[in-house]
C-alpha cells in the first residue's frame, strides 16, 4: 500500500514539474535580435546653392567592400623591359562611411632584363594592413575621397643570372655564377585616391601611393631588383593602382 502511494506521489510531482515548465516557457517573450549600434554624424550638404550641416543617425557598420587591382596588369602589358604577372586584391570594413580598416593581399612574379643583359627573376607574396579616412563631407552621395596609411610586408625567392664583369684593361668579360636568395622586406605607405559608385554596389576608383622602404639591401650580396607589393628596389617610390570593386 505504501509503495503504491509513493508511486502515485512521484508521478504527480513529475507531472507538476512538466506542466509548470511548459507554462513558464509559454509566458517567456521571444528573444529579440540584438540592435545594431548607431551613432550620430554630421554631413555638409548643398541645397539651392547653399551649404548647411545635417545631423543624421546611422549604424556604425555599413558594409564590407572588396576591390581588384587592374592597374598593374595594364602596366605589364605595355612594358617592354619586364615580363611577369601580379595579382592584388583588398578588403575593407566601412564604418560610419568614414573609417575603412583595410587588408591587402597579393602575389607577384617578375623577370627583368636591363641594358647590361643581367637577368633578374623573382616571385613572392605580400600583404599590407592599414586604414583609410573618407574626406567627403556629403557622405550620402556614396562616393569617397580617401587618404590613408599602410604597413607592407613581402617575402620572395629570386635569382640573378648572366651577371657579367668586364675588365677594360685586359678586355676580358667574366660571367658570374647564378645567385639565388630569399628576401624579406617591409615598408610604409601614404595612400590617396577616390572611389566612385557606378551601379548597385559596384564601384571603381584609383589610388596613388608614396612608399618608403625600411629594409636596406645587404651590401655583401646582390640585392633584389624588384620587391612584390612595393616595386623597384628604391628607397622611395610612387605607384598607381586602378580598382574595380563591390560592396556587400
Amino acid at each position: 500500500m505504501k509503495t503504491s502511494i509513493y508511486k502515485y506521489l512521484c508521478v504527480s510531482i513529475v507531472l507538476y514539474i512538466v506542466c509548470s515548465w511548459q507554462t513558464v516557457g509559454a509566458q517567456t517573450p521571444p528573444t529579440q535580435a540584438p540592435k545594431q549600434s548607431k551613432t550620430q554624424v554630421t554631413d555638409t550638404i548643398s541645397e539651392n546653392g547653399k551649404k548647411r550641416e545635417k545631423k543624421t543617425t546611422m549604424p556604425i557598420y555599413q558594409c564590407i567592400g572588396v576591390k581588384l587591382d587592374l592597374g598593374n596588369s595594364l602596366y605589364e602589358i605595355f612594358s617592354s623591359q619586364q615580363q611577369g604577372m601580379s595579382f592584388e586584391a583588398l578588403a575593407y570594413v566601412n564604418l560610419l562611411k568614414r573609417y575603412l580598416p583595410t587588408l591587402e593581399l597579393g602575389y607577384a612574379q617578375r623577370t627583368y632584363i636591363p641594358a647590361n643583359e643581367a637577368k633578374f627573376s623573382g616571385k613572392g607574396a605580400f600583404t599590407r594592413i592599414g586604414c583609410d579616412f573618407n574626406l567627403m563631407k556629403n557622405k550620402e552621395m556614396g562616393n569617397m575621397f580617401l587618404i590613408g596609411a599602410r604597413f607592407g610586408m613581402a617575402v620572395q625567392n629570386y635569382d640573378i643570372s648572366n651577371l657579367q664583369i668586364k675588365d677594360n684593361y685586359w678586355n676580358i668579360t667574366q660571367t658570374l655564377p647564378n645567385y639565388n636568395a630569399t628576401r624579406f622586406d617591409c615598408w610604409a605607405e601614404v595612400v590617396a585616391g577616390v572611389e566612385v559608385s557606378i551601379y548597385k554596389g559596384f564601384n571603381m576608383g584609383w589610388a596613388v601611393r608614396i612608399k618608403k622602404l625600411f629594409t636596406l639591401p645587404d651590401e655583401k650580396n646582390f640585392h633584389a631588383t624588384y620587391i612584390p607589393g612595393y616595386g623597384y628596389n628604391d628607397a622611395t617610390i610612387f605607384t598607381f593602382n586602378y580598382y574595380i570593386g563591390y560592396n556587400f
